[in-house]
């Protein structure tokens, strides 16, 4: 069996293996004969088209070397000898003889006409349509795309194609599917913007949603361009459409959209139509029991719901994420951006949307970015993309997605990071199977941990974003604040602002509920010094909970959750040494502290200690609560750090820090008492005591920031404490 693919590359299999042709030139002579479609091309202009500007004296016994070669690849099993039933030999010339469903490109022809017949249900118009786009590989003929005397034959299949799509969305708006057809009007009027049939489609499904404003709108901008660019009006149809609406003419309307206007005419006096065909149109869609925010049978989509169920504290960015939907579904793609500290909640969050959307009418994929280095690029997309194969077939994108659909395949085109020219057409592919995926249903993609994947996954979930604007796709990332580097990834997303979700902590009602799934029995002393100590952190709360169910309150008081101290001792390894050492000096002095004790209990200069807390602050471990201080987010955090200090550096570290207190002037004895006695012994003990509660009298001295207060101006440097 013999298959001739030209819808984009140019390819030959016999009985469903590649075969190769061996030179451009030999493909261009079946080439020759395919656009001739079984009619007889002479000798004499195969060789002008070979050798255009000078054909050479061995141009016959060429020409006859290339058909031999040809005919060896189409029939590999024809004795010798014998004559050749595919590419056949003919007076003054030759001929290729080949059944129709053995070339693409006639393919898709014979599928369009099935789906273009007269008096065709909408939605088998719409099935057999779709089925006809699936075929399209790409431009026809593109190997030879600069050859004059394939242009013909290149524009009739892309005229052919682009009145497919038109039909398509029409048929979409006939049966219902206004969101769709919304999403296919928009990418016909960028493409061909002087083609009136696409303002047309656009301005009827903008009018079958509501938007009646963004439909004038739209007819307004066609004539602008038609103005501007050919010195025309519109045509008699946009026209008719125009006044249609300006005057509330739902007849034309019903008509486009296969609603019923009788109601409307007939029916009681004072009932507009649209409002009369309503009952009808429900009462049709009832059978078909469609999923919540599914559009079709003439009902508007619901809007989408995104419970929180039992993800406490965020039902705000879940009302955000479903709004977002809500805007891509009717065909403006969405990007929504996930943020926040390791353990605050991102991936739950996406959890519970990719577990409500697909009843309310979605398809939905999932990838995460793995944790190793030594991960092959676009790894976050390869369990994703199978996945969503088996529910949307990529179709003709299937070869050319073979390195991400099936990673390592020997048939593959190659690896993500392959040749300039082989990534291009696997981007191109991507977003050509998701185009077409998302028009025929809204489409959600999830990728997770944003801040540690690969470029090439990055890219790929760029280029979504950039290039799939126009189609019901909701794109959703999630990163964590502080690690990996995506500042140029959000430079380019900002071209058209995400919807951002800064996921912030728990409040304590909240956190002090979440410790109770687990124990029960806490007591509110507990619960509320738990809570405080988690600063809202969902992950930090359940393992501090789970700790103290199973070693009870005391344990968990004092002592730090294993899985809490892996994750920030990974938190820390990303950080630089200088900027760890800070922050562990941070950590002996307290929860609070003022920066210039830091600066002057530090053992190396002033700028390397700032440039370590602007570093903590950036990965979301420090915050600034007031000019001159920083807090460590958690006091969990804080713990952390301070458990991994050997004794020996705990109490040089105590010793500097009480010193300080001295050096500086400060008139808090608990503060500088507790450090000056750990530096002795080295012994472990709790955090040095708040401040003193500060007075409400005023222009009392207790009164000032703790800052001014515990802190007087420095002595000069020769009172600096040497180092224990």
């Amino acid at each position: 069996m013999i298959t001739l693919k030209v819808l984009g590359p140019f390819r030959l299999e016999v009985d469903g293996r590649p075969v190769d042709t061996r030179g451009r030139l030999a493909r261009m002579v079946l080439v020759q004969l395919l656009v001739a479609r079984g009619t007889v091309v002479p000798t004499e202009r195969i060789i002008e088209r070979l050798w255009p500007t000078r054909v050479p004296p061995s141009a016959h016994a060429s020409l006859h070397a290339y058909v031999a070669r040809l005919r060896r690849a189409l029939e590999p099993e024809r004795p010798p000898r014998t004559p050749a039933r595919i590419l056949v030999s003919a007076p003054y010339g030759y001929a290729l003889a080949v059944e129709r469903g053995a070339v693409d490109a006639w393919v898709f022809e014979d599928q369009v006409a099935a789906g273009s017949k007269a008096g065709l249900p909408a939605h088998a118009a719409v099935e057999g349509l779709t089925r006809a786009l699936a075929t399209w590989g790409g431009q026809p003929y593109a190997e030879f795309a600069d050859e004059p005397w394939t242009a013909g034959e290149r524009t009739r299949l892309e005229e052919m194609r682009r009145s497919a799509r038109e039909r398509l969305a029409a048929a979409q708006l006939r049966c219902g599917q206004a969101a769709q057809a919304l999403a296919e009007a928009r990418a016909l009027t960028r493409e061909q913007p002087l083609h009136e049939e696409g303002w047309r489609l656009l301005t009827l499904a903008l009018w079958a949603r509501d938007r009646q404003g963004d439909a004038l709108a739209a007819l307004r901008q066609a004539r602008r361009l038609l103005g501007e660019e050919l010195g025309v009006e519109p045509g008699p149809t946009l026209l008719e459409l125009e006044q249609s609406l300006l005057h509330q003419r739902l007849d034309l309307l019903h008509r486009e959209t296969g609603e019923s206007g009788e109601a409307g005419e007939a029916g009681e006096a004072g009932v507009p139509a649209m409002a009369a065909a309503q009952p009808q149109a429900a009462s049709a869609a009832e059978p078909a029991q469609e999923p919540a925010g599914a559009v079709g049978h003439g009902r508007p989509a619901a809007p989408t719901v995104l419970a929180a169920d039992r993800l406490l504290g965020r039902d705000e960015e879940l009302a955000r994420l479903a709004s977002a939907a809500d805007r891509a579904r009717d065909g403006r793609a969405q990007v929504v951006l996930v943020s926040g500290e390791a353990g605050i909640g991102k991936s739950s969050l996406l959890e519970a949307a990719l577990r409500q959307l697909p009843p309310q009418g979605w398809l939905t994929a999932f990838g995460q970015c793995p944790e190793s280095e030594g991960a092959p690029p676009g790894r976050a997309w390869f369990d994703m993309l199978p996945t969503l194969a088996q529910a949307a077939p990529p179709g003709p994108y299937a070869e050319e997605l073979a390195p991400l659909l099936a990673p390592g395949s020997e048939t593959g085109p190659g690896q993500p990071d392959g040749s300039p020219a082989r990534r291009f057409r696997l981007h191109r592919a991507l977003l050509g199977w998701l185009r077409e995926t998302a028009l025929r249903q809204p489409l959600a993609v999830f990728l997770d941990d944003l801040h540690r994947g690969d470029q090439e996954s990055v890219e790929l979930f760029l280029l979504c974003a950039e290039q799939l604007r126009d189609v019901p796709l909701l794109l959703v990332g999630s990163y964590r604040t502080g690690e990996g580097d995506l500042t140029a990834a959000l430079a380019r997303l900002a071209a058209r602002p995400p919807v951002r979700l800064a996921l912030a902590g728990l409040s304590d009602t909240q956190a002090k509920a979440l410790l109770r799934r687990t124990a029960t029995g806490m007591s509110d002393r507990a619960a509320a010094a738990l809570a405080e100590r988690a600063g809202g952190n969902p992950f930090y709360l359940r393992e501090s909970s789970l700790l103290l169910a199973g070693e009870g309150e005391e344990k968990a008081l004092a002592s730090i959750p294993q899985g809490v101290q892996d994750v920030l001792r990974r938190r820390l390894a990303l950080l630089a040494p200088t900027v760890t050492a800070g922050l562990r000096l941070a950590a002996v002095a307290g929860r609070e502290v003022p920066v210039a004790l830091l600066v002057h209990a530090a053992d190396h200069d002033a700028d390397q200690l700032i440039d370590a807390l602007e570093a903590g602050i950036t990965a979301g471990l420090l915050t600034e609560p007031r000019p001159g201080t920083v807090r460590f987010s958690h006091a969990l955090v804080r713990d952390a750090l301070e458990a991994d200090l050997t004794r020996l550096r705990l109490a040089r570290m105590h010793s500097r820090l009480g010193r300080s207190l001295i050096a500086l002037g400060s008139d808090d004895v608990a503060a500088t008492a507790h450090h000056l006695l750990r530096r002795a012994g080295g012994a472990r003990a709790a955090p040095p005591p708040p401040p003193r509660p500060q007075s409400t009298t005023p222009g009392s001295r207790a009164s000032r920031p703790y800052a001014a207060t515990h802190l007087r101006t420095p002595r000069p440097s020769s009172a600096r404490p040497s180092a224990c």
